[in-house]
């Protein structure tokens, strides 16, 4: 087994005064690339201006959430230009604007918690179950908090420097998101084996790589990976707790923790309170984007060997807007020929026009001209109907109608290629959110001597103007030599800007009491909705619920995302109520094929472009997540940095199976391209 070594440094450490490359920020890209070099035995020096990993990439519990966003409100940009001076300010640029959080429910009910608590739980520690069971009359999806939550997760709590729970630090580490949540799992899993949370799909690097997906149906904290024994009391599942007496959490947070479940559970009541006391089985994305299931994504993370330290699942549905009913779109032949919203020649038209998209060769030397056309018209040219032609551009291209043929028959050919893969769509989520993706990376990195400083920002740039390189960074007074610099985005010097103010997307994030097309068993939804009332942009929403592990029992998560037009509430707002119903404090208060209710809404803007020049050669710039759907662009993005740095060197060498590593003499240790670590003595 490997052990993960954060070296995390403070203002009284040390610091490396010498490195091959130093990165700022733990981003994708960044992320991606420190795995890599580290890899190959560079010696990499990762640092953060933030407290937690993962960068505009981040996942965070309700409370961190919150305080993100106040923290963003508050912080200011502070740019200056220094002409032809050898040391560049590095100040931090303030990448999130237009932040606007409104709340459906109350903010708070103390009355409540102060009369019915104490009556429903009179006999606080011996009848604890039996009164959420009066409650709800549905114990079996209560999240019992017993001091389990305070023993660490031997799996997936890699950071010895965050074993505890999420804390209420606007700068908290993301991991700590992610390692209660699988906590959490863990307990559901137990309590009911149809409880949708149990339910996962992990990538794993089989010898063969034919079927590297697998279904896992219950989720276990056992190194050899065998199913938990299921109990007859659903509480007792640690064997570091004793099955005969089993001690509650004594105190006022815990029970309360445990009735705000109960009350989002039936419905009634419901404050922000409740959200924030059950603020750890959230994990709430800044961004989303989805994996193809074929993409160069899932296919470094196998090729890398990480696949372990990331769980997947299946985003099981795609819907789409027609007639004014969410509907459901057919993914596969057999869907497609059963499906009522199409008819008989419509779908033998669709099969046609997408197999000529998979076989399409789509070389620049025999492109046809009508390829050259505007998508609307090259459909047109098909001969397909207009609401075939809506089905194809929102459903499955997903692109404007506008934008040129190539482009979307290329889109397509990408989804086709991974349809099937591991699931009716093409796409994949993990559990717990994207910000799983660049930890994974840095744990790689970490495992291969990457050093990690978070909470620290670098203060200056070296730069020799006659050689154009750069030479260090200064971080408390002191210089850090290095021979490259890779950096996100938004750690750039407004000094090699050539455009002032950077391009944006509009993004939100939503809370509601049920999902937008009801099934009996729940779904990981994603639908792209056409403009409406003037918009001039396409939006794509994403729905997760408990089985993503992003939220208690009760609810669910929408994200919406769009090309920025005004500000993020003004460009989305008309989008959330299509999707949902008015606000109200009571989660039940909803017709059973009505739309759900809207309870929590965040709008913000992100920046996801800027334009550069005059860069220094040893300096190398990540994009921004951006609005694309895939990672498609973040790959070969550190893809091309690595090689711009290790040119003779391969991307991505696989991490060593503990198995392939022949322990014979330390000293002579070497480690082959083929992962294998040979200890010749």
């Amino acid at each position: 087994m490997y052990i993960f070594l954060f070296c995390k440094y403070n203002m009284t450490d040390n610091f490396p005064e010498q490195a091959d490359v130093v990165v700022l920020g733990t981003g994708l890209c960044e992320s991606m690339v420190a795995a890599a070099l580290s890899r190959i035995g560079k010696k990499v020096v990762n640092i953060d201006r933030n407290s937690y990993y993962s960068s505009q990439w981040s996942t965070f519990s309700f409370n961190a959430l919150q305080q993100w966003a106040s923290f963003h409100q508050s912080n200011h940009s502070n740019h200056k230009i220094i002409e032809g001076s050898m040391k560049i300010p590095l100040f931090e640029e303030n990448v999130i604007s237009n932040i606007f959080i409104h709340s459906c429910i109350p903010e708070k009910n103390a009355e409540y918690f102060e009369t019915n608590f104490e009556e429903k739980t009179g006999q606080k520690e011996n009848n604890i179950n039996k009164s959420v069971e009066e409650m709800v009359n549905i114990s079996q999806e209560v999240y019992i908090e017993t001091k389990l939550d305070k023993v660490h997760n031997p799996v997936h709590n890699h950071n010895p420097n965050t074993s505890s729970k999420n804390s209420d630090n606007p700068m908290i580490n993301s991991y700590n998101n992610a390692n209660q949540m699988h906590l959490d799992a863990t307990i559901l899993s137990n309590l009911d084996d149809t409880i949708p949370i149990n339910f996962e799909k992990k990538i794993q690097s089989n010898s063969d790589n034919s079927n590297p997906l697998s279904l896992d149906n219950t989720v276990s904290n056992n190194s050899d990976n065998t199913n938990p024994t299921k109990l007859d009391n659903p509480i007792l599942i640690n064997s570091d707790i004793s099955p005969i007496n089993v001690n509650f959490v004594n105190n006022k947070k815990s029970e309360k923790s445990i009735l705000c479940q109960a009350k989002v559970l039936k419905g009634d009541g419901v404050t922000v309170e409740d959200f924030q006391m059950l603020s750890h089985k959230f994990n709430l994305d800044i961004c989303f984007k989805l994996l193809y299931s074929n993409g160069p994504l899932v296919n470094t993370i196998i090729k890398a060997n990480i696949s372990h330290y990331i769980d997947f699942t299946v985003v099981n549905r795609i819907v789409m807007f027609m007639d004014g009913a969410v509907v459901e779109v057919p993914c596969n032949r057999s869907d497609v020929f059963t499906s009522p919203i199409l008819g008989v020649i419509e779908k033998r038209h669709l099969m046609k026009f997408l197999t000529y998209c998979f076989e399409c060769a789509l070389e620049e030397s025999e492109l046809s001209e009508e390829l050259d056309l505007p998508f609307v018209e090259f459909l047109k040219a098909k001969q397909l109907s207009e609401s075939l032609q809506k089905f194809i551009i929102y459903s499955i291209a997903m692109v404007k109608p506008e934008i040129k043929a190539l482009h979307a028959v290329k889109e397509i050919k990408y989804f086709l290629m991974s349809l099937g893969k591991y699931g009716k769509s093409p796409f994949i989520w993990p559990l717990y959110g994207i910000g799983e993706l660049p930890q994974a990376f840095s744990r790689m990195s970490a495992v291969f001597g990457g050093v990690y400083c978070l909470n620290k920002n670098a203060e200056e740039i070296c730069i020799d103007f006659e050689s154009n390189k750069c030479t260090g960074l200064i971080i408390d007074n002191k210089i850090i030599r290095c021979e490259h610099i890779v950096m996100e985005k938004s750690y750039l010097p407004s000094y090699f800007k050539s455009s002032p103010k950077a391009e944006s997307i509009s993004r939100a994030i939503l809370i509601t009491n049920k999902s937008l097309l009801s099934s009996v068993e729940e779904c990981l939804t994603f639908m792209t909705i056409p403009p409406v009332n003037g918009k001039i942009n396409l939006v794509r929403v994403l729905e997760l619920g408990p089985a993503s592990s992003a939220c208690p029992a009760g609810l669910f998560i929408l994200y919406l995302i769009c090309n920025q037009d005004q500000t993020a509430k003004e460009d989305l707002e008309v989008y959330t109520k299509l999707l949902t119903e008015g606000c109200t404090s009571c989660l039940a208060d909803v017709a059973n094929n009505g739309k759900p209710r809207l309870l929590w809404s965040l709008y913000f803007n992100q920046n996801s472009d800027c334009f550069y020049e005059n860069l220094p050669e040893n300096l190398f710039v990540g994009s921004m997540p951006g609005t694309s759907l895939g990672f498609q662009a973040a790959v070969k993005e550190a893809e091309i940095i690595f090689k711009s740095i290790a040119p003779n060197e391969n991307f991505m060498i696989p991490v060593p199976n503990p198995e392939d590593i022949l322990w014979t003499d330390y000293d002579d240790a070497t480690i082959k391209e083929d992962g294998i670590v040979n200890m010749e003595a």
